[in-house]
C-alpha cells in the first residue's frame, strides 16, 4: 500500500503507538526513524 505525502503521514501518526515503528516502515516503505519522526510531528 502506497500513500503520498500528508494521506500517509497522517495514517502513520493515527495508527503509531510508540512501539510499532519499524511495522509502519516496512509497510509504507519508510525506515523506522523516518516513521517516528512523522509521528512526533502529530
Amino acid at each position: 500500500m502506497r500513500l503520498c505525502g500528508m494521506s500517509r503521514d497522517m495514517e502513520i501518526m493515527r495508527r503509531y503507538n510508540g512501539a510499532n515503528a519499524s511495522q509502519l516502515g516496512r509497510k509504507y516503505d519508510l525506515s523506522a526513524n523516518h516513521v517516528r519522526r512523522i509521528a512526533k510531528r502529530g
